[in-house]
């Protein structure tokens, strides 16, 4: 005879709570996805997109930007919390930065990186379930291809590579050459 074990979903108010008990992790209708740390080229890549778009931020740009461990809940019942590797938050929603839960909705401008053992339809379901729930733009960031996706809600997907700049509509004066932000 098979034991049935019954697994209880947890809430975003329960991950916040217990956020030390999880570690890093995401919960996907109420069920906690535990993530390994990444690599150090993530890292790198990560910080490198987040340096930019700080740097655009006090120029005059406005908003906020988060790093990965800022969690958004993008549904309840069951709650759904994902966590970009880097977020943009506009001037109208950059208070949002402050609360002490999860901001609901999608960040503005949400960056993905690309790790080695994800696979091209998560990733783009991932980018999918972003823009679904309020996103405006999305990167996707390749390392191993040296490319982006600049994903807009508007304009569709556009595959970026090494010799191109990011741009998007939504950071006006936003430019970040990719040959810079891939070199070693």
């Amino acid at each position: 005879m098979a034991l049935a074990i019954e697994t209880r979903l947890v809430t975003a108010a329960e991950l916040l709570a217990r956020s030390d008990e999880f570690g890093r992790c995401e919960l996907i209708a109420g069920e906690v996805v535990t993530m390994a740390p990444a690599g150090a080229r993530h890292a790198a890549l990560c910080s490198s997109l987040n340096y930019a778009l700080q740097a655009w931020c006090r120029a005059g740009g406005g908003g906020r930007v988060l790093e990965s461990s800022g969690g958004f809940l993008l549904s309840t019942e069951p709650d759904t919390v994902r966590a970009p590797d880097v977020a943009w938050l506009s001037p109208r929603r950059a208070a949002e930065a402050s609360t002490v839960g999860y901001p609901v909705g999608a960040p503005d401008l949400v960056v993905e990186v690309v790790s080695p053992s994800d696979s091209a339809p998560a990733v783009f379901d991932k980018a999918s379930m972003w823009l679904a729930h309020g996103a405006q733009v999305v990167w996707v960031v390749w390392p191993a291809q040296q490319t982006v996706w600049n994903w807009s809600r508007d304009a569709g997907r556009v595959v970026l590579r090494n010799d191109a700049t990011l741009t998007s509509p939504l950071l006006p004066g936003f430019a970040l050459p990719l040959a810079e932000l891939f070199e070693e």
